[in-house]
C-alpha cells in the first residue's frame, strides 16, 4: 500500500514542476475533480484529460506565478484520503488583483492513484471580482 501523504506530495511537485507525464501518472483513468461550485471556473471535471485541461487554463489564466503553500495536512486511518489546507497568495485576473485565499482540499487515492479530489475555497467573492477585472 502506498502513503497517500508521499503521494499527495508527488503529485504536487510534479503539477508545480509542469511535468505533465508524471501528473498524468499519478491519476487513475476515472479520477474525478469536484471544484469549488461557487468559483468561476467550479464544476466536476471528469478523467486526467479534463484534470489537466482544468490545471493548465488555472495556472495559465488564474493563479501563475502565485504562491502556493500547503499548511495543514491529515490522513485517515485507511490511508486512502488526505486533507490538506492550502495558502495561495498573489496577483491574478487581468488587473494583477493582489488576492490571497485558503484552499481546503480532500483527495482520495487507491492503488497509488489519485481518484478523487474535492475543495472549497476561502473569499470566493475577492478572487470572482479579481478573475473579472471588477478590482
Amino acid at each position: 500500500m502506498s502513503n497517500v501523504y508521499d503521494l499527495y506530495w508527488q503529485l504536487v511537485e510534479a503539477i508545480q514542476k509542469g511535468d505533465n507525464e508524471k501528473t498524468r501518472s499519478l491519476l487513475a483513468p476515472d479520477f474525478v475533480l469536484h471544484q469549488d461550485p461557487g468559483m468561476p471556473y467550479g464544476g466536476t471535471y471528469e478523467g486526467p484529460d479534463a484534470f489537466m485541461d482544468h490545471i493548465a487554463h488555472i495556472f495559465g489564466t488564474a493563479w501563475g506565478g502565485t504562491n502556493f503553500t500547503p499548511e495543514f495536512q491529515l490522513v485517515d486511518d485507511e490511508n486512502q484520503r488526505i486533507n490538506t489546507v492550502v495558502h495561495l497568495e498573489g496577483n491574478i485576473g487581468p488587473n494583477k488583483t493582489h488576492v490571497e485565499t485558503w484552499v481546503n482540499e480532500i483527495w482520495e487515492f487507491r492503488d497509488g492513484k489519485a481518484v478523487k479530489e474535492r475543495n472549497w475555497y476561502w473569499n470566493t467573492p475577492a478572487i470572482t471580482r479579481a478573475l473579472a477585472g471588477e478590482d
